[in-house]
Protein backbone atom coordinates (compact mmCIF):
# COMPACT_ATOMS: atom_id res chain seq x y z
CA UNK A 1 0.00 0.00 0.00
CA UNK A 2 0.97 3.71 -0.77
CA UNK A 3 1.59 5.54 2.39
CA UNK A 4 -0.57 9.45 1.25
CA UNK A 5 2.54 11.53 2.21
CA UNK A 6 4.07 10.04 -0.31
CA UNK A 7 2.01 12.27 -2.50
CA UNK A 8 3.01 14.92 -0.69
CA UNK A 9 6.22 14.22 -2.60
CA UNK A 10 5.32 13.21 -5.81
CA UNK A 11 3.15 16.64 -6.13
CA UNK A 12 6.10 18.74 -5.51
CA UNK A 13 8.08 16.85 -7.53
CA UNK A 14 5.79 17.22 -10.43
CA UNK A 15 4.89 21.10 -9.58
CA UNK A 16 8.54 21.91 -9.76
CA UNK A 17 8.70 19.89 -13.35
CA UNK A 18 5.72 21.77 -14.12
CA UNK A 19 7.97 24.69 -13.55
CA UNK A 20 6.56 26.48 -10.66
CA UNK A 21 8.86 29.17 -8.70
CA UNK A 22 10.49 27.02 -6.28
CA UNK A 23 9.34 30.34 -3.51
CA UNK A 24 5.97 30.06 -4.44
CA UNK A 25 6.16 26.11 -4.32
CA UNK A 26 7.28 26.57 -0.70
CA UNK A 27 4.38 28.07 0.28
CA UNK A 28 1.82 25.65 -1.82
CA UNK A 29 4.14 22.78 0.57
CA UNK A 30 3.61 25.08 3.66
CA UNK A 31 6.77 24.44 4.69
CA UNK A 32 9.21 27.21 6.78
CA UNK A 33 11.99 26.71 4.99
CA UNK A 34 13.28 26.53 1.12
CA UNK A 35 15.66 23.42 1.97
CA UNK A 36 12.77 21.80 3.00
CA UNK A 37 10.82 21.84 -0.09
CA UNK A 38 13.94 21.60 -2.52
CA UNK A 39 15.87 18.94 -0.57
CA UNK A 40 13.14 16.44 0.61
CA UNK A 41 10.47 17.18 -1.40
CA UNK A 42 11.79 17.80 -5.09
CA UNK A 43 12.93 14.50 -6.34
CA UNK A 44 14.82 15.05 -9.25
CA UNK A 45 14.45 12.06 -11.63
CA UNK A 46 17.28 10.96 -13.91
CA UNK A 47 14.55 11.78 -16.90
CA UNK A 48 14.44 15.55 -15.71
CA UNK A 49 18.04 16.06 -15.12
CA UNK A 50 18.79 15.32 -18.76
CA UNK A 51 15.83 17.66 -20.29
CA UNK A 52 17.23 20.14 -18.41
CA UNK A 53 20.70 19.47 -19.71
CA UNK A 54 19.10 19.46 -23.01
CA UNK A 55 17.16 22.58 -22.33
CA UNK A 56 20.79 24.30 -21.46
CA UNK A 57 22.58 23.15 -24.81
CA UNK A 58 19.95 23.97 -26.96
CA UNK A 59 20.00 27.89 -25.89
CA UNK A 60 21.50 30.17 -28.03
CA UNK A 61 21.92 32.83 -25.28
CA UNK A 62 23.08 30.47 -22.82
CA UNK A 63 25.09 32.67 -19.86
CA UNK A 64 27.72 31.14 -17.63
CA UNK A 65 28.48 31.95 -14.02
CA UNK A 66 32.29 32.69 -13.12
CA UNK A 67 33.67 32.95 -10.08
CA UNK A 68 36.13 36.59 -9.45
CA UNK A 69 38.22 36.02 -6.93
CA UNK A 70 38.86 39.32 -6.61
CA UNK A 71 35.28 40.52 -5.92
CA UNK A 72 33.91 37.37 -4.12
CA UNK A 73 30.96 37.93 -6.32
CA UNK A 74 29.55 35.00 -9.23
CA UNK A 75 29.61 37.02 -12.76
CA UNK A 76 27.67 36.54 -15.71
CA UNK A 77 29.82 36.37 -18.51
CA UNK A 78 28.57 35.13 -22.46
Amino acid sequence: MTHPHLLRHTSCSRMAEAGVDPRTLQDIMGHASMKMTMELYNHVTDERLTNEIQKLNSSKNMHFFKFNKNSQKRQITS
